[in-house]
């Protein structure tokens, strides 16, 4: 199997993670359908022990994909219980146990970290749809702190993303202001629609006859940096309130789309059922949502996502609708988080925080489209504008 080691751009967390085996409350594959790419699915058929023949036949099978590619086949993880078959009593896989990493598909290999490449430089993060990961995140303040380590991964499992220098200057400025441990997380998501809208615009208006593209978004950024810094920006965030009427909408919309997807986590629907019932209760939820770790473990949840997925130019093409995927998550989390809390009595404690996030993140990996649906239920009760997202976030 081909691997490339590199220097990297990596969280702290990421150094102190490993795999927790059979003690993990979750399982990697659980009800997924796992892409073989062309090579492994060559080497697992052809593949000369006994005792794994057997169990291979029943998992892997033939894909769409055509000769060389990722999708070629793909380990049917179901069942009635959900597990591949590959999989022994105590949650191990036996491929792994028997034969090595070198022998698991790439997905399998890698999972939970993500490693991404632009412009030669190179980021690995890992998901919090890994309870590890999730607790790890939960529990260590400086578990985002950024250094450079060599690192080693499968080429074909290194997302290329493509923009020169000015699209680095906006991910590099967004992930400055989202890191930034001076102001309440809400803030600092309310200034990322602001700057987002502001480069979006930039992005499509005429220019002068000589004037780059390129050079108008740079001076959008040259204004938001001298607005950071000279705090300018600040006392405009500082006048921000939130419109009660308008968070009950939102808390209203958040409750109805538990009714209106499928959700496929057992546990994730156990979880939200309870944090509706919790909202349900009557009891006030100003405390619930003033909890001190919320918003400190959220926002390194959502620094950790940005980082990965390449934010705030992917998934989306448009930099707003990728900080309103943002702003989703953390309203979302924040929702449910709080309805725990009610139906309970109590603050969460880290465990728990870490077993909402792990089951959230699950969810959204197993339905890529469920964020999107999320922002498609919101839009319905009016959240299409910056101005209508800073009415919601204030704390």
């Amino acid at each position: 199997m081909i691997t490339t080691t590199r220097d990297m751009l990596v969280p702290a967390y990421l150094g102190k993670f490993s795999c927790l085996g059979p003690a993990c409350p979750d399982t990697c594959c659980y009800g997924w359908s796992v892409a073989v790419e062309h090579d492994s699915y060559r080497r697992l058929k052809n593949l000369p022990d006994p005792e794994l023949k057997p169990l291979i036949a029943q998992a892997l099978k033939r894909g769409q994909g055509k000769s060389g590619s990722a999708d070629f086949g793909f380990l049917a993880v179901g069942g009635a219980d959900g597990r591949c078959p590959l999989l022994s009593g105590e949650g191990l896989c036996q491929l792994h146990a028997r034969c090595g990493e070198v022998v698991l598909p790439n997905i399998c290999a890698t999972y939970p970290r993500i490693t991404i490449e632009a412009a030669g430089h190179y980021v690995q993060t890992a998901s919090p749809s890994c309870p590890e990961v999730a607790r790890l995140l939960v529990e260590d303040a400086g578990a985002v702190q950024l250094t450079i380590e060599q690192r080693t991964v499968r080429p074909r499992m290194v997302s290329s993303k493509t923009g020169g220098e000015p699209n680095e200057n906006v991910r590099v400025l967004y992930l400055g202001v989202l890191g930034s441990q001076d102001i309440p997380l809400w803030q600092r998501l309310g200034l990322l629609l602001l700057i987002a809208e502001s480069v979006d615009a930039a992005r499509v208006a005429p220019v002068a006859e000589g004037v780059a593209r390129e050079t108008e978004i740079q001076r959008v950024l040259d204004e938001w940096q001298y607005l950071l810094a000279s705090g300018d920006a600040m006392q405009a965030v500082a006048l921000w309130r939130r419109d009660d009427d308008l968070h009950l909408q939102l808390m209203a919309a958040l409750s109805r789309l538990r009714t209106r997807w499928a959700l496929t986590r057992q546990r994730y629907c156990e979880l939200v059922g309870e944090a509706a019932a919790g909202w349900d209760s009557g009891v006030s939820a100003e405390s619930a949502l003033a909890d001190a770790d919320l918003d400190a473990v959220l926002g390194r949840v959502l620094y950790n996502h940005a980082l990965g997925h390449y934010m705030p130019l992917a998934p989306e093409s448009s930099l707003f609708a990728n900080t309103v995927l943002l702003c989703t998550q953390y309203l979302s989390l924040r929702f449910w988080w709080a309805g725990l809390a009610l139906a309970r009595d109590r603050a969460l404690n880290a465990p728990e925080q870490a077993e909402l996030l792990a089951n959230y993140y699950r969810e959204v990996i197993h339905s890529p489209t469920y964020l999107t649906e999320c922002v498609r239920v919101l839009g319905e009760v009016g959240f299409a504008k910056a101005e209508h997202w800073l009415r919601v976030l204030p704390a």
